[in-house]
């Protein structure tokens, strides 16, 4: 039974595969029924039609039925289906894959007898006897072209807004009536489109091709009076014309899909060479749009080539681009790629302020300038693209970035107080921080940089744009609502915020504008490289010489510009004052420069009383209703007092600023911070910042030491607006500005474009546009930062947010340059981005670097004067920066030039502390090690005990340093002490070092307490080891006669002998 079952199966298969053959075949022949040769017959021959560098097919029209019929239209039934049409075509638009240009200003056309008509039949034009070949060009005319076979045509010129133009073309017998045929020749008017749009009516409307970079588009606008007419669409597809001529069997067939994108969301498909779209133009201010996709189909796998986006507009009406689909989202790329740039520049400068909370030497300053421009210009166009009116370029292009800029206002406010929120939480765990690490009486000697409200001010320049947009939108929000309580509310919610950020700007400016007129702050030069900087006129904190990445020749002066500098708060000081006089000027108190050599004196010493009457802290900015009253004792006296010393070498010469610390901050040794010098003429000492603690210990609280006017710190410059003091900067004026130019920006991008009357807009756009060019030039010439980058990055993105501001005005009008004007913008925007990228990048390097072998590579560098050659010269008078030069006034007190006397041995001291301040570690004696720079050659020898015997040996452990023995009294002022000014400035003839002790020899007898050295070495070393106080006096007799007689030595030529004395 099986078996039979599948005979008859089989049989009946047999018999209908014939029936499925056919119909396949039918289908096939339907896909391309449409579409045949271009042959007319006359009589029982046929003539062809054909374009000289093109081809043309015979197919239907494309449009079922015409509500209106020109009489041209009714004679030869153009654009109807039930009527066979000539469609024509260059053969470069037909070809898939053809790089040739079509014609795109006119075509020719050729006729092509039967190939079965003999010569001798042929008549005189070639198509036989008595027949008639004639080309019309105007449909509205009588007029006609005759033809000759194989002869070209007449030109027939193409209007260069339109894609097609209709003909007529007859062949007959002559004396009988010759039927004519309608003929269409279409081109593309951009030659590398496979697909062109044409309006049918062009009384209506014109549509044309809107070419932008990476995007194929049409756009077609219906005039004003015309909204809601019937508007006929004719798509014409050259592919598909070059698909249907392809012999038959082929299994490759190119279609075109139209997908209605708004209304009914219908589809339709046709692999015909034109395509028919019926249709209603939009309401006024409403808009229509289809997506147009190319679709080729090889064995039944369909492929999208291109795709267009067709869009539809009444009169002037924007039109909101939506992507194509299957095209290149080049924008959105772009976007992306910036977003990751900026959160790249805002994680590398978190990184380098947690490295520089640590103590390690990064320079997060280095990348604000930058990262603050380029941020707010990117905060202003992400808000313009989140409009609903936004361009469509715009919003991919900045589509990422919705996170540095929310377009939610209450997202964007809530966004705002928790980071604000973040920043003050860091900012407690800082001070926590130093209290544990300080101990007992950190919390009133707390660093001005610390005081609450100077990271939060930083924080808000970065948040008041989407801030104040923010608030624009609330308030306007509530004016629509006005009546009610909600809205009410909304109103005085964003108006108190707009109100409370303008009165943060303006009061910030007019607190510091009055300190610097009141000479509260001053402006300070150093004279070496001209650079200015504002400190206050009264310090009371001491930071430490700051730590620059230097100059390089890929970078030049930019690392090198005070942006760059790292240097902590280190000590709290005893009072110090700018005792100088400024050179008056008469353009601005912002430009007053005063001596930075001061002279710097304490407080208490021009206040008669003070050393024993308890006084105010002075300086604060608590108290500024009392300001003048607590200094006005010695701010305001009018001496200057001269300085009763010189300095007795170059490197005390350029620190004038004689400070003594009274709470020392506990700071990590990162090997580049160091707090500042001290010396005697023959040696230079230089203090690490780490070595204060120790040293404070001690020296009975106190360590008095020299330092550089731009290391002092008061509450003024140093506290909470210290944001205004910022060393990139180079007025204080700035980050008023700043913020002021922030909240204007975001205020324009919440309420200007959307939320007025539209016969204002004009007016308000052109009043918009002004104002941001006044705003690009007063930024371009304020050069606001200290260095040319910096300025160079703000200039570039306030250009980014003018350019901004006219794409989204006026791109509608511009819409072929739209594309390549964004990606423009956007390279714009990226420029400040990747400077604050590498400046970020740079810093935490130079945080993580491993610190220098040797001190002399940073002092060489943050201490000015250090290892210095002889004649060499040392502060000899401010640097030129513009009209900024130093006071020339006759009570001017700069430094006296000074020359070094010797290059210098270096070295390393060891302080020795009084007797009953040591410290004990392990048993032994906590001594400070200091680099130092003696002025004279040393001999340096080890002494230590084998056994019974005493041992020696020239010259230090593995290349290492010299220690030189030095009693703290001798370089540090000690209360109670007097120094010998007479020994403390003659080198010594030795220095003795034991694991306890050290003293210093001197050549003569009255400078040891009037005894011999060699009877102050015997008793410093004692009786307790004899061939150890054998062995170091021989090796000091034999030093002594090495040397020759006084008489034969210059300053500085005497070798001093450095004798360790170690354990066994």
């Amino acid at each position: 039974r099986n078996t039979l079952s599948f005979f008859w199966v089989s049989v009946l298969s047999m018999l209908s595969m014939p029936m499925l053959l056919a119909s396949i075949a039918c289908v096939l022949s339907a896909a391309r029924a449409d579409v045949s040769s271009p042959v007319v017959a006359v009589g029982s021959y046929g003539v062809e039609l054909n374009l000289v560098d093109g081809n043309c097919v015979k197919t239907p029209g494309p449009f079922q039925s015409l509500a209106v019929e020109p009489s041209s239209a009714a004679k030869f039934g153009l654009w109807k289906n039930s009527q066979e049409h000539i469609l024509c075509m260059p053969s470069s638009w037909t070809a898939e894959d053809s790089n040739v240009l079509p014609a795109l200003d006119k075509a020719q056309f050729i006729a092509k007898p039967d190939p079965k008509l003999s010569s001798a039949l042929a008549g005189g034009y070639g198509f036989g006897a008595s027949v008639e070949v004639n080309l019309r060009p105007e449909l509205e005319t009588r007029a006609k072209w005759p033809l000759q076979a194989n002869v070209p045509s007449l030109f027939v010129k193409m209007q260069p807004d339109k894609v097609a133009r209709a003909l007529g073309f007859s062949a007959g017998l002559t004396g009988q009536a010759e039927p004519e045929w309608p003929v269409v020749v279409a081109r593309p008017r951009e030659h590398n489109w496979p697909l062109d749009v044409q309006l049918l009516d062009d009384s209506i409307g014109k549509c044309k091709p809107e070419p932008e970079f990476g995007f194929s588009r049409f756009l077609c606008r219906i005039q004003s009076g015309q909204a809601e007419a019937v508007a006929k669409l004719l798509v014409f597809c050259g592919p598909c014309m070059g698909s249907n001529l392809v012999v038959s069997g082929s299994e490759t067939k190119v279609s075109v899909l139209v997908e209605e994108s708004t209304g009914s969301g219908d589809q339709l498909s046709s692999s015909a060479p034109w395509l028919g779209l019926d249709t209603l133009a939009p309401e006024a201010d409403k808009f229509r749009s289809w997506v147009i996709s190319l679709v080729k189909d090889t064995g039944g796998r369909q492929e999208v080539i291109q795709s267009f986006e067709l869009a539809m507009v009444v009169g002037d009406g924007m039109v909101p681009w939506q992507t194509a689909v299957g095209t290149r989202t080049v924008l959105s790329l772009l976007g992306t790629a910036l977003a990751a740039v900026v959160a790249l520049a805002i994680a590398l400068v978190i990184l380098a302020c947690m490295l520089a909370s640590a103590g390690m030497p990064a320079a997060p300053a280095a990348a604000v300038p930058a990262l603050s421009t380029g941020i707010a210009v990117l905060q202003y166009l992400t808000l313009l693209s989140a409009r609903e009116d936004a361009p469509d370029t715009l919003q991919h292009a900045f589509g990422s970035l919705y996170w540095i800029a929310p377009s939610d206002t209450w997202y964007a406010l809530l966004e705002a107080a928790g980071i604000i929120a973040a920043i003050a939480i860091f900012h407690a765990v800082a001070v926590l921080q130093h209290l544990q690490a300080n101990g007992r009486g950190a919390a009133d000697e707390m660093p001005h940089g610390l005081n609450f409200g100077s990271w939060e001010l930083r924080g808000l320049s970065f948040l008041v744009l989407p801030v104040s947009a923010a608030a624009t939108s609330l308030a306007l929000s509530g004016m629509q609502t006005f009546g009610s309580l909600r809205g009410l509310l909304k109103f005085g919610v964003g108006l108190a915020i707009l109100l409370s950020l303008l009165g943060t700007a303006f009061s910030v400016l007019v607190r510091v504008r009055n300190w610097i007129e009141d000479s509260h702050i001053i402006c300070v030069q150093n004279k070496l490289t001209g650079e200015i900087q504002y400190v206050d006129r009264v310090c009371d904190q001491l930071f430490a010489m700051p730590f620059r990445r230097g100059r390089s020749r890929l970078f030049g002066n930019w690392c090198a510009s005070p942006g760059w500098s790292f240097s902590q708060t280190i000590a709290s000081i005893s009072e110090v004052e700018n005792r100088g006089q400024a050179k008056e000027r008469s353009d601005t108190s912002w430009a007053r420069v005063w001596p930075s050599d001061g002279p710097w004196v304490l407080t208490s010493s021009v206040l008669s009383g003070s050393a024993s009457e308890p006084r105010q802290r002075t300086n604060s900015v608590d108290s500024t209703s009392t300001f003048k009253t607590d200094r006005g004792a010695s701010i305001d006296l009018p001496l200057i007092l001269p300085r009763k010393e010189k300095p007795k070498t170059p490197l005390l010469g350029a620190h004038p600023a004689r400070v003594t610390t009274s709470f020392a901050f506990k700071v990590a040794d990162n090997g580049v911070s160091f707090a500042g010098v001290a010396g005697l003429p023959w040696i230079d000492v230089a203090l690490p910042a780490s070595s204060l603690c120790t040293l404070e210990k001690q020296l009975d609280g106190k360590v008095s030491l020299r330092a550089q006017a731009i290391q002092l710190s008061g509450p003024l410059t140093s506290g909470r607006l210290s944001a205004c003091f910022e060393l990139c900067d180079r007025r204080p004026w700035r980050w008023s500005w700043d913020l002021l130019l922030k909240l204007a920006l975001g205020v324009f991008a919440a309420g200007v474009p959307g939320q007025i009357d539209a016969s204002w807009a004009p007016v308000v756009h052109m009043v918009w546009l002004a104002i941001m060019i006044a705003l690009t030039f007063v930024v371009s010439l304020s050069w606001p930062y200290q260095n040319i980058v910096d300025n160079v990055s703000a200039a570039v993105s306030i250009v980014a947010a003018l350019m901004g501001s006219a794409l989204y005005l006026y791109s509608y009008k511009m819409p072929e340059t739209s594309q390549p004007a964004t990606v423009t913008l956007m390279v714009l925007t990226l420029a400040p981005s990747c400077v604050a990228v590498l400046a970020g990048a740079l810093s935490v390097q130079m945080g993580l670097k491993a610190r220098p072998e040797k001190p002399e590579q940073v002092l060489s560098s943050v201490a000015p004067g250090w290892s210095h050659a002889p004649g060499q010269a040392i502060g000899t008078g401010y640097a030129s920066l513009g009209n900024e030069s130093e006071d020339d006034s006759p009570n001017s007190v700069g430094v006296t030039p000074m020359t070094a006397s010797s290059s210098g041995t270096k070295a390393e001291v060891v302080v020795q502390p009084p007797k009953g301040m040591e410290i004990r570690k392990d048993g032994q004696v906590v001594r400070e090690k200091l680099p130092c720079e003696v002025k004279a050659p040393l001999a340096h020898t080890r002494l230590w005990t084998k056994g019974p015997a005493a041992v020696s040996s020239e010259g230090a452990v593995d290349g290492g340093r010299a220690q030189f023995a030095m009693p703290a009294g001798l370089l540090f002022d000690l209360d109670g002490v007097t120094r010998n000014v007479e020994v403390a400035e003659t080198c010594p003839m030795a220095a003795v070092l034991t694991p306890e002790d050290a003293v210093l020899l001197y050549q003569k007898d009255d400078q040891n307490g009037g005894r011999s050295w060699l009877e102050v070495l015997r008793r410093f070393i004692g009786n307790d080891n004899p061939a150890l106080a054998r062995e170091a006096e021989r090796i000091l007799r034999a030093h002594v006669a090495r040397q020759p007689p006084e008489s034969e030595l210059a300053p500085g030529e005497r070798q001093v002998a450095v004798l360790e004395i170690g354990r066994d």
